[in-house]
Formats: structure tokens, sequence, C-alpha cells
């Protein structure tokens, strides 16, 4: 019974199988008819997006196209409105020729009558053939002395017209000569400042080498005093301060040897300014000679007629305001030449003694100048009392350590710079404190 009821429940879920499966080979079917049918209207969809895309291909085309005929036809509607303003500029240039011929022909028939004796000039104007016909009415022989009254006159005025046109020629010349000597006038300011530079930068070295000079005549008096220091230093040595005192005197003597040196060669660079500063002088005289020379000429051109000056008095005030100037600039170059002082030159600090000894009185170069070899520097301030007081006012010989070793250079230099005297002091330090304290204590019980 088991084995049936299994095989009754095997043949049922067999069965359930199968119409799964039919199921499923149904809806397979109908999902591949939904897809193709979906894959054909897709089909469609892009068929008719490309002759889309086509009919926008060609409705950009025929906007390019539209587009370019229209800026090709604003061009030449540019140039037909530049044409036909072109050709109203002309036609108003044309009716003003016009008019101008008309008023000339009137004027010369009220001038011919007038001169003609026909009329006075007044009143209002005649027709165009009132002339001819006043002409037509007078005998052969008035006709012939009022042609050589014209004649004469016309001679005059041509005459008068050409003497305007040789004063228009010369005045033309004296322009133009005008225009050249303002150029060469603006060369010789560009002279002059060259030369202020160059005078400014002489007296820069000029003053430089006053100092130096000073400088030189203050360092014979210090060598003077060094050799004095090395013929101590020659002597059989007695102490490490005597070392040090020889070095940094030999050490001054190379500083100022070369000072000296570079003295020289500031005057060397002197001389050579000096010499380049004659040459511009020399031909910045040649100019004013020929500028010179020029006015002359100038001058002898305008004299030859009263009515060439009076036309070329403007010319004249013209040059004078430059002569003026140019005497202007040059009083000031030479006030500032008299004013300019250059600033004096910073010498170099002293280096300090990079390995300062323990010495209790070294030589320093304000002791060398004046001579004070022998003094004792004055006691510290806080140095203990007690301790000098024990030794009889001196130092104990356990403090001798705590004495300072120090020293000084000075450096006074005087210059001057627009009437104010400038004072420059260098002054360089070098300390070295040296402490040892002992403590040493007994007691007895």
């Amino acid at each position: 019974a088991e084995a049936a009821a299994a095989a009754t429940a095997a043949a049922e879920e067999e069965k359930a199988f199968l119409h799964t499966a039919r199921t499923a080979r149904q809806i397979i079917s109908m999902g591949e008819a939904d897809v193709n049918l979906i894959k054909g209207q897709a089909e469609e969809y892009e068929a008719e997006l490309q002759r889309y895309r086509g009919i926008i291909q060609r409705l950009l085309v025929e906007v390019d196209r539209r587009t370019e005929a229209i800026r090709v036809c604003g061009g030449e509607i540019q140039q037909l409105r530049t044409e036909r303003n072109e050709a109203e500029r002309e036609r108003a240039r044309a009716q003003e020729t016009l008019d101008a011929y008309a008023e000339r022909e009137r004027q010369e028939a009220a001038l011919i009558e007038v001169e003609l004796g026909l009329a006075d000039g007044a009143g209002p104007p005649r027709p165009p053939g009132h002339v001819d016909a006043l002409l037509r009415q007078l005998a052969p022989a008035e006709l012939v002395g009022l042609l050589r009254g014209l004649i004469q006159r016309h001679q005059a005025l041509r005459a008068s017209h050409d003497e305007l046109r040789a004063t228009a020629a010369e005045a033309t010349k004296i322009t133009k000569e005008h225009t050249s000597l303002q150029k060469r006038h603006r060369k010789l300011e560009r002279a002059h400042m060259v030369q202020t530079a160059l005078v400014q930068k002489l007296q820069s070295g000029a003053s430089k080498l006053e100092e130096y000079k000073e400088t030189v005549t203050m360092q014979e008096r210090i060598i003077k005093r060094l050799e004095a220091a090395v013929k101590l230093q020659l002597r059989p040595r007695e102490s490490e301060a005597e070392v040090r005192r020889a070095e940094a005197a030999a050490e001054r003597a190379a500083a100022e040897a070369k000072a000296s040196a570079e003295a020289v060669a500031l005057s060397e660079e002197a001389e050579t300014l000096r010499s380049l500063l004659a040459v511009k002088d020399q031909e910045i005289a040649a100019k004013d000679r020929e500028l010179a020379e020029m006015r002359e000429a100038n001058q002898s051109s305008l004299a030859d007629s009263d009515s060439k000056a009076s036309l070329l008095a403007d010319k004249a005030d013209e040059m004078a305001e430059l002569e003026k100037r140019i005497r202007e600039l040059e009083d000031e170059m030479r006030s500032k030449e008299s004013e300019c002082k250059p600033e004096p030159k910073p010498q170099p600090k002293p280096k300090p003694n990079p390995n300062p000894s323990p010495n209790p009185n070294p030589l320093s170069l304000r002791e060398i100048q004046t001579g004070e070899h022998g003094r004792r520097p004055r006691a510290r301030v806080g140095q203990a009392r007690g301790h000098r007081a024990a030794a009889g006012g001196r130092r104990a010989p356990w403090r001798e350590g705590t004495r300072r070793a120090q020293n000084e250079a000075y450096e006074l230099r005087d210059g001057r710079r627009h009437g104010v005297l400038i004072r420059t002091r260098t002054r360089t330090r070098t300390r070295t404190r040296t402490r040892t304290r002992t403590r040493t204590r007994t007691r007895t019980r």
C-alpha cells in the first residue's frame, strides 16, 4: 500500500512538472513574439530617426546657404551705401564749385562794370548779358582805353602776386631753418644733460679724492705710531699681549695699504673722466659756435627787408625764448654743480678678532692714535671690593681671569653734501669674559 501511495504521488508530481514545463514553453513563445515585435518597432523608429536626421541636415545646409546669402547682401548693401554717400559728397562738391563759379562770374561782371564806369557797384545784380550790351554801345576808342587800363591793373596785380609768392617762399625757408634749429637745440639740451651727469660724476670723484687724501694723511700718522709699536714688538717678548698687539698692527697696516691702492685707482678713474669731460666741452663749444653762426645768418637775412622782418617777428620771439631757456638751463646746471657734493663712501668696519685672548690690556686703535699705552683699564662695576682691598688695591690673583679683553676701533669721517656737515662714527667692540670661582670650607670641632 505504501509503495502504491508513493507511486501515485510520484505520478502526480510528474504530471505537475509536465504542466509547469508546458506553461513555461508557452510563456517563452509569447516572450519571443513580443521581442520580435519590439525589434520591428525599434527598426521602424530607427528608420524614422534617420529620415528626420536627413531632413535636419538639409535644413542646416539651407540655413547656412541663406546666412551666407544674407551676409553677401549685407556687404553689398554697405558698399552701395558707401558709394551713395560718396556720390552725395561728390554732388555737393560739384554744386559748391558751380556756385563758386557763378559767384565769381557775377563778381567779375560787377568789377568790369565798375572799371568801365558803367555802374557804381551798388544796387541789385544785373542780368548776365547786361555787360555785353553795354560794351556794344561804347566806341572802339573807349574800349581800347578801358582795355589798356585793365592790362595795367593786371600787370600790377601780377607783380604783387609774384612778390607775395617770393615772400611766402622765403618764409617757408625760414620756417624750415627754424625747425632745424629747434632740432639742434634739443640735441644740445641732451648734450648738456650728459655733460651735467659727467660733471656730477667728476665732482663725486674729486670729493672722494679729497677724502682719500685726508685718509692717507691720517694713515701716515697711524703708520708712524705703528712703527713705534713694531719697534716695541722687535724687543724680547715678555707676554702674549705683545704678540696680539703685533698681529693687530700688521692687519691695520695691510688695511691701510689696501685703502691707498683704492685711492690711486680712484685718482686714475678721475683723470679718465676729466679727459672725457674735456672732449664733451669741445664738442659743445663747436655746437655753440655753429648755433651762433646760424643765428647771425638768420639775423642778416632778416635785415634785408622790412616786410620780411614783419613776417619773421614771431619766429624771432620764439628764438629769444629758446635762448632764454638755454641760459636758464646753463645757470641751473652751474648752481647744481656748485651745490652738488657726493655722499661719503662708507668704509668697511674692522673685523672683530675671532680668537680673543684673555689679555688684560690689549692695544686698541684709540690707544695707538693717542699714545696711551700704559694706562690700565678701569675696574668693572660690580667687582668685589673685598678682594681688591685684600690685595692692596689690586685684583686678587684668582680674580685675574675676570679681566675682560676689549678690542675697539673708532672711525671718524667728515663729509659735506648740500652745505650740511655729515659725520659718521663706527665702533666695534669685542668682549671676552672668563670667570673662575673656588670655594673652600674647613670646620674644626
